[in-house]
């Protein structure tokens, strides 16, 4: 019963029964039977015996539940980083993308607040009661480039992509470790990366189906403009082979057939 009470309750639920079952002991069976005399050492030793049973398996249950807990909290925080590193892959690109990484963390977590500060866009977003706090501890942190602890369970970490700091991440949640909001931040400075290459790419899409339109509309425009100028130009060279023109009116076609040319070779170009 000792050894029960100790693995369920604790040290000191256990004594109280280790003291109980010494004094049933010598109440009931140890001589003179029910008298609260202790005649024999040997009671001695049994309060002894179940005092340090006691302490000794409570401690170890103690020991192997701090254990247990702490690999079960372990266990949901890897769930909850796997969760979020999942649910950074369908964030919509097209939207803001500081606004959907603070609410989703503050979603899997459960934290009370969260608080992103993204250093290339001079941006802040925050979620959360204490929202306005944990912006002024992110900018902190990034601007001294290290971690920060605030009041009431607040920290900061900064946001990294190799050795380059790009902005910091503060959270408000007692259940948050160390390892966890390290973890939590990189995959943050992850979805700001990828939401700037998918920008960038979106960028460089566009310079391109802009480049092809520039060229279809000029290829559009040359055609356009080389059929007139071929019967400009054939007409001039009519009237000048006819030689039935004056002077003056073959010096003017020869004008028009000069500058159709001209125009022909800058339409070419």
């Amino acid at each position: 019963i000792v050894v029960m009470v100790s693995v369920v309750w604790g040290f000191w639920e256990a004594s109280v029964t280790s003291l109980i079952a010494v004094n049933c002991l010598n109440y009931f069976f140890v001589p003179p039977t029910l008298t609260w005399r202790v005649s024999d050492p040997q009671d001695w030793f049994a309060l002894a015996a179940f005092e340090i049973t006691a302490l000794t398996v409570s401690r170890l249950s103690m020991r192997a539940q701090a254990q247990a807990r702490g690999e079960a909290r372990q266990r949901s925080q890897v769930q909850k980083l796997y969760e979020l590193s999942r649910r950074i892959l369908f964030l919509d690109r097209r939207q803001t993308i500081g606004p959907q990484i603070v609410s989703l963390i503050q979603e899997i977590f459960r934290t009370e607040s969260v608080a992103l500060f993204d250093a290339t866009l001079v941006r802040l977003d925050a979620t959360g009661s204490r929202a306005e706090e944990l912006e002024e501890l992110a900018r902190s942190a990034y601007f001294q480039d290290g971690a920060l602890e605030g009041g009431a369970g607040a920290s900061a970490q900064v946001l990294r992509l190799g050795s380059k700091p790009v902005g910091a991440i503060a959270f408000c949640g007692p259940e948050l470790d160390r390892p966890t909001i390290v973890a939590a931040a990189s995959l943050a400075a992850i979805a700001l990366e990828r939401a700037r290459s998918f920008e960038k790419e979106s960028r460089a899409e566009a310079a391109r189906q802009t480049e092809q339109l520039r060229t279809a509309v000029l290829d559009a425009l040359a055609h356009a403009f080389k059929t007139p100028l071929t019967v400009i130009s054939t007409a001039s060279s009519g009237l000048l082979d006819a030689e039935r023109l004056s002077p003056d009116d073959a010096e003017l076609a020869a004008l028009i057939d000069e500058q159709a040319e001209h125009l022909n070779r800058m339409t070419t170009e």
